[in-house]
């Protein structure tokens, strides 16, 4: 990554040729290794389209970016088949807005040199790649905020060839022959349109797909919540019913989800996580264990860790309506319950959306040690606030004075 910003600095400079090429093919050279040695990966397989591992889909950016220097060289924009790498649609699209944006910084560089001739080349470039993307239909996201500050980097090439014309020793005397010339540049074709046009139809039916599948775990998610409510209310043939019909929603989207990975994340785990949680809740009443994963297979691990932490708020729940009857035996069993689930937590190296869960759970175990401790004050003859412990009472004036 280093030597890739490297060669994205030599820029504007003549000189610079040989110790841009040497860069660009140490570059090219890592990248196919990458390619090589990642062939085999889900993660790196362009047919599985699965999510990229750690930071590897912003190198991917990057690797766009600086060969795209490469085929700037013949006065066109890289195209995704010539380079013979594993690009997603993604990865491509934010690489050539970025080297779209840096030419802005390139023609400045150029323009030092009086070469109006790359500049005007660049500004074409910029243009065309603009014409193409604005029928995109991009969504709040990485590609949307790099795609806004494409018109900011055409304003700017606009201003340079101003400012060179203005300044040009010669400005007026050969104007018609540049114009011209410019006509004739203008015919040049510096993007390929037919791959942004097929670019663009894979986005939009990933995006068909993705609408799909939100309003498909929202109905999902729905019916795992009321399976819950309908648990806490003693309901059990309608939890029974409402669980398996998310679960039912679930494998009618798992097609998708295989065909598209990516859309796992988000709305498809959120209403998992959920389902988990109904599931899990349901095994603690009926059979009074903790559920593994080998009871909901369709979850993976961390969907299913997501539904067992927010399992312990139910428990909490129900300790709560259970200590309102006095059934002591009832909440130390929901305590133990939310220990165990505490201490199987705390030894693993959690994701941030789960480890924040750990707070609300160690809270939990707390306020179920206050519940058995006020139970056993109520079965000795006295009360306590709840929330607190029994304080001793002032002494009255009479006390004192005696």
């Amino acid at each position: 990554l280093v030597k890739c910003r490297a060669a994205l600095d030599i820029r504007g400079a003549d000189g610079g040729d040989d110790e841009f090429q040497a860069l660009n093919d140490v570059i090219k050279g890592t990248f196919e290794d990458l390619n090589k040695a990642g062939s085999t990966s889900d993660s790196f397989n362009q047919e599985s389209n699965a999510p990229r591992e750690g930071n590897l889909g912003n190198k991917m950016d990057d690797a766009v970016r600086a060969l795209a220097y490469r085929s700037s060289d013949v006065n066109a924009m890289l195209d995704s088949a010539s380079t013979g790498l594993s690009f997603r649609d993604e990865e491509y699209l934010g690489g050539v807005i970025s080297f779209a944006q840096d030419l802005s910084r390139y023609a400045i560089g150029r323009a030092t040199l009086r070469d109006e001739q790359s500049v005007l080349i660049a500004r074409d470039l910029v243009s065309e790649l603009m014409a193409c993307l604005l029928k995109f239909d991009f969504r709040n996201g990485s590609i949307r905020r790099k795609f806004d500050g494409i018109k900011y980097a055409l304003k700017r090439l606009e201003n340079i060839l101003y400012e060179l014309s203005v300044t040009s020793d010669n400005a007026g005397d050969d104007g018609p022959k540049s114009k011209r010339a410019k006509i004739e540049e203008e015919k040049t074709e510096r993007v390929d349109v037919a791959e942004i046009d097929e670019v663009r139809a894979r986005m939009e039916a990933r995006d068909e797909l993705r609408e799909k599948v939100i309003k498909r775990t929202r109905d999902s998610q729905k019916s795992a919540k009321q399976a819950i409510f309908a648990l806490h209310r003693g309901d059990q043939a309608r939890a029974d019913k409402l669980i398996l019909e998310s679960e039912e929603i679930a494998a009618e989207l798992l097609p998708i989800i295989e065909k598209e990975p990516q859309l796992r994340y988000g709305s498809f785990a959120n209403s998992l996580e959920e389902y988990a949680e109904a599931k899990l809740f349901k095994l603690w009443l009926t059979e009074q264990r903790l559920g593994t994963p080998d009871d909901m297979p369709i979850c993976n691990e961390e969907e299913f860790l997501g539904g067992l932490c927010d399992l312990t708020g139910e428990v909490g729940r129900n300790a709560v309506a259970k200590g309102t009857s006095r059934d002591v035996t009832a909440v130390q069993f929901a305590m133990v319950t939310n220990m165990t689930v505490m201490n199987l937590l705390e030894g693993l190296a959690l994701p941030y959306n789960l480890g924040k869960k750990l707070g609300p759970l160690n809270q939990s175990v707390k306020k179920l040690e206050q519940m058995l401790y006020e139970l056993s004050l109520t079965q000795g003859g006295r009360t306590a606030p709840s929330g607190g412990m029994v304080e001793d009472e002032e002494p009255t004036t009479k006390e004192v004075n005696e």
